[in-house]
């Protein structure tokens, strides 16, 4: 996957975020590192007395916790919200209205999708927060930063107001709580890797799966146009049109000011950032130039010097707001002389809209393509995009949804990425050559559609769902076999489960290319496959907690590796039975070389049936 096209780097803030889904009437301390005091709701006015924290100790509210230097503690409630305290801090909860009080100090929150939002308050500003995975830091004017890690955040001020975060973003809630700052990106890997409230603990965070999915796919976009790059880091105030920035010798002595959305939509682009805010059309197979730019010219010159500070990490290609493209070819042969890192983007800040097929040529076999959206990707049905490139790569925040639409890379690899989730039906097929990946933070369904690598002696299919759940079923299609999956080598990975399902598709949803197809299974909790044809893959392996098999073929002579949390076969194989949490479940109809499955659990040879 391409590097990162973002640029705001905020050294001096690297904290994750919170999920403000509080019903928080008592935490548990699970882990406890140097000096972390509570103090009793009674002692808060005088003759304040102190008990040190220990793991498994109760926090009640409206206790207050205070930590001290290089020290830090983590807390989870029973709904199993996470709260994680930095170093000299002071906060405490309010249970019955749902507030943090943060007196000094930095948090980092997380609580389970859907709990609900909060107030979070310090000294002299107030506001009302609805997110997913965010953080909060004192300010040393009585307001406080606010980071979002993954989710939208909502944040409601105290005059109506309200403001959208999306990941990888921040803001200042300033004193009084009623008036806006601008919104600033700020590069998440770079945040996330060196925190201790991200990293600092035994136990990792439950959301750093969707924390990664958002770094992955802010490694290709351009979020940010408000903000210039200058190295500074993010100061500890703000105004409702400007942010304080720091240099390398910690002086505040730079403003970033914030960009006017209604001048810059009338401006003419001079910049790739401003070339982000102006739509664009692809109406032949020449680019517009005006909406080109290379990182080794226009950017280094770009008089602000805000978009080159990465080196390494460039992007090169085709910029706009929204765009529209509609041409039966798009040939990129004129910029191959300038592309220094071997790829070109088409990069929409806001949707880009393939309105009828088209075919991508000019680039060589060993340069990518790339094709981004900060929001929604789109593509008419019935439509093909095709190209002869090295890497064909599609990515979206939003849910990547195709119907009948052809994604062909015909020399190398093929890629759909989603921070949301990916649906492929009515007859869709995404080919590759050498692989075809499909990767999503949500869930992946498959319905009479078809991901193959067409490479018979080493195609890889790689699909993903970071937290969801992937999905492979029939549905009705003139695609042979309805929904399949088809390569050398067909790897699936869940965060939840797997389910495949080929009922009326003929020979299987799977099929393995070459004399050592393999296939791998991975899911957190369920594996289910139900009436497939896996004959022709030598190589099974499946993994979850529970793996539910039912009218399933083996061939024989294959290794079948299956692994379950109690690595048992569930007893009365093939009779109907229920299945078993925890268990390998041979339900009815699994067969290895055409006789019951289970005849060839364990065998002393290399092949057979392998329970673990």
């Amino acid at each position: 996957m391409k590097k990162t096209l973002f640029t705001l780097f905020l050294s001096g803030f690297i904290l994750p975020s919170i999920v403000l889904a509080i019903d928080l009437k008592e935490s548990k301390f699970t882990q406890v590192v140097n000096q972390v005091e509570v103090i009793t709701a009674t002692d808060k006015s005088s003759d304040k007395s102190t008990r040190p924290a220990t793991v498994n100790d109760t926090f009640k509210m409206p206790d207050v916790l205070r930590t001290g230097p290089a020290s830090r503690a983590e807390l989870v409630a029973a709904d199993s919200t996470i709260t994680r305290v930095g170093a000299n801090t002071i906060f405490s909860f309010d249970p019955a209205n749902r507030t943090i009080d943060l007196q000094q100090g930095s948090l980092l929150f997380h609580s389970p999708h859907g709990k609900g939002g909060g107030i979070i308050q310090t000294a002299t500003a107030v506001a009302s927060v609805l997110g997913t995975t965010i953080i909060v830091s004192c300010t040393s004017d009585g307001g406080f930063k606010l980071l979002d890690l993954e989710g939208e955040t909502e944040i409601r001020f105290l005059n109506g107001l309200k403001q959208q975060l999306e990941p990888g973003q921040m803001t200042f809630i300033l004193p009084g709580g009623n008036q806006r700052a601008p919104i600033i990106v700020f590069r998440l890997d770079t945040q996330t890797q060196g925190s201790t409230l991200v990293n600092g603990f035994d136990q990792p965070l439950p959301s750093l799966p969707l924390i990664n999915a958002q770094i992955i796919n802010q490694l290709k976009l351009i979020q940010n146009l408000q903000a210039t790059d200058t190295g500074l880091q993010v100061g500890g105030s703000a105004t409702g049109n400007s942010v304080e920035a720091i240099s390398g010798a910690g002086t505040p002595d730079t403003i970033v000011q914030s960009i006017n959305n209604a001048a810059a939509a009338t401006a003419t682009p001079t910049s790739p950032q401003m070339a982000l805010q102006t739509d664009a059309s692809i109406t032949s197979s020449t680019l517009d130039s005006s909406q080109v730019y290379f990182q080794n010219t226009d950017i280094t010159a770009d008089p602000n010097n805000s978009l080159s500070s990465y080196p390494g990490n460039p992007y090169d290609g085709f910029f706009g707001l929204n765009i529209a493209v509609n041409t039966p070819t798009i040939d990129l042969s004129s910029y191959t002389a300038q592309l220094p890192y071997n790829f070109f983007d088409i990069v929409a800040w806001n949707n880009l809209d393939f309105q009828g097929s088209a075919i991508f040529t000019g680039l060589s076999p060993t340069d990518a393509l790339y094709l981004s959206a900060g929001n929604q990707l789109s593509i008419a049905t019935g439509s093909t995009l095709e190209a002869d490139f090295g890497l064909f790569d599609l990515a979206a925040f939003q849910p990547i949804i195709l119907n009948n639409v052809t994604l062909l890379d015909t020399v190398g690899n093929i890629e759909i990425d989603s921070t949301s989730g990916i649906t492929l039906n009515g007859g869709s097929t995404v080919t590759g050559l050498s692989s075809a990946t499909v990767h999503a933070a949500g869930a992946v369904n498959i319905s009479g559609s078809a991901v193959v690598a067409s490479d018979p002696a080493a195609g890889t299919v790689d699909i993903t769902s970071d937290t969801g759940s992937i999905t492979v079923g029939s549905g009705t299609t003139a695609i042979p076999n309805a929904s399949y999956i088809s390569g050398n080598s067909v790897t699936l990975t869940a965060g939840d489960g797997i389910l495949l399902d080929g009922t009326g598709t003929g020979p299987g949803v799977l099929t393995g290319v070459g004399t050592a197809a393999t296939l791998t299974m991975t899911a957190v909790n369920t594996d289910t496959v139900q009436n497939a044809d896996l004959s022709s893959f030598p190589n099974v392996n499946m993994t979850a907690h529970t793996i539910n098999l039912q009218n399933v073929s083996f061939g024989a002579l294959s290794t079948v590796n299956l692994t379950s949390f109690f690595g048992l076969l569930a007893p009365s194989p093939n009779s109907g039975a229920t299945s078993l949490p925890g268990y390998v479940n041979f339900i009815s109809g699994v067969t290895y070389g055409g006789q019951p499955a289970q005849n060839f659990v364990n065998p002393a040879t290399t092949t057979g049936i392998f329970i673990h």
